[in-house]
């Protein structure tokens, strides 16, 4: 099957909430989603006959331009620019009657939003996808935004372009900025459509031949396509000016470089310390990685588990003791204490019983779930011996 007759060139405004406590210039709790429409406003934002008529953003003023993001498959997507503004409030669109309405929620109105926007060098709604997870796992492992896309706390307006040959000539029309989108499925199902529709509008004569400037569009699920929300302002169109009540900000160099030391270890890199350092696959280290609390949790419990097996290297072995699943260090301490427990007469006769049932049901004493020693699953568990030791810091893995 071949692939459509256009190139499609994509770039992402990505915004995300911070993860504060309170609004960006007010006490008012930031955390707004299912409160009540209307119960976390301050005066600052809105007086009972004015609401606040402009938005405050750092907009060409950011404090962190010209970075990159790499994805997983090597490829550099360039970022402008990254900066803070005010979040917005949220429009509630209804009908009654025949009757179109509009309701206004301005308990979103004042939260941080960090607004970080990407060079148009994606060319498919795969990279695009690839893009918005990596820079959102990146956000969640360092503190910066719990990015809550079901709940509006993160969103991307995804910029799409096509471009193609006509008479010898590169032809590239007018794009689309798609609002809003706030699911993975919705950015892929987004992009396919209204790149078609832009290629279809110019097949057919429309519009887009002759139109200067691009177009804003809504995303529509439900009908699977988008809908023209205006006509995209010129930058001129917004009327920038100096907030008067905030002071420039310049951090030093030195305060730049102190804050860079106190970032955690990013979520690339710990994949890889998972792969080298507990011998895990590539796949089962993504998954593990996927969860920042799943993550944190594994590497508990490998160290809990390699501090028990370094204690029992000193004590008798105790037979039949498992540590097959993962559980607290409390749980493996009790399960090696009762195991040291004598045994009383009545346990010593229910453990021969058992031994005996076990050589008449296929020989020798039993493994985990039933396998006989020495079959299959010992000689996997075998196997594993030196992954295992080389996640409690001892010796390699074979190859």
């Amino acid at each position: 099957m071949s692939g459509p007759p256009y190139e499609l060139i994509i770039g992402i405004e990505t915004h995300v909430e911070l993860k504060t406590e309170s609004k960006m210039f007010c006490g008012c709790q930031a955390r707004w989603f299912g409160a009540p429409p209307n119960t976390l406003v301050c005066p600052v934002y809105l007086y009972p006959d004015l609401p606040k008529g402009y938005q405050i953003s750092q907009y060409d003023l950011p404090l962190s331009v010209k970075g990159w993001l790499e994805l997983s498959s090597g490829k550099k997507v360039r970022i402008t620019r990254a900066h803070l503004e005010e979040d917005t409030g949220t429009l509630k669109h209804g009908e009654d009657a025949g009757r179109r309405y509009t309701l206004v929620d301005f308990n979103r109105s004042g939260v941080p939003l960090l607004e970080i926007v990407s060079e148009p060098d994606m060319s498919s709604a795969e990279e695009g996808e690839a893009y918005v997870r990596a820079l959102r796992d990146i956000l969640i492992f360092s503190g910066v935004s719990e990015m809550r896309l079901e709940e509006g706390a993160g969103r991307f307006d995804v910029n799409v372009s096509i471009r193609f040959q006509e008479n010898g000539k590169t032809m590239w029309p007018p794009q689309s900025e798609i609002k809003n989108l706030n699911s993975y499925q919705a950015l892929r199902d987004a992009v396919a459509f209204e790149s078609n529709r832009l290629w279809e509008e110019w097949r057919s004569g429309g519009d887009i031949r002759t139109r200067t400037g691009k177009i804003t569009v809504g995303w529509s699920p439900e009908r699977g396509r988008t809908y023209l929300q205006r006509s995209k302002e010129d930058v001129e169109d917004y009327r920038y000016f100096p907030e008067p009540d905030l002071v420039s900000l310049a951090p030093s160099p030195e305060t730049v470089a102190k804050l860079r030391e106190t970032l955690p270890e990013m979520p690339s890199e710990r994949r890889a310390r998972f792969v080298t350092a507990y011998g895990l696959s590539d796949y089962d280290a993504r998954i593990l990685v996927s969860d920042r609390a799943l993550a944190d949790y594994y590497e508990a419990a490998v160290k809990a588990a390699c501090r028990i097996r370094a204690a029992r290297r000193t004590r008798p072995s105790h037979r039949g003791w498992k540590g097959q699943r993962l559980v607290g260090e409390g749980d493996l301490r009790r399960n090696v204490e009762e195991r040291r427990r004598p045994r009383s007469d009545h346990e010593h006769a229910r453990a021969r019983a058992d031994e005996r049932r076990g050589r008449d049901r296929g020989g020798g004493r039993r493994g985990h779930q039933g396998e006989p020693r020495g079959g299959r699953r010992l000689q996997g568990r075998e196997n594993d011996r030196s992954r295992r030791s080389r996640r409690c810091g001892h010796g390699k893995a074979r190859p």
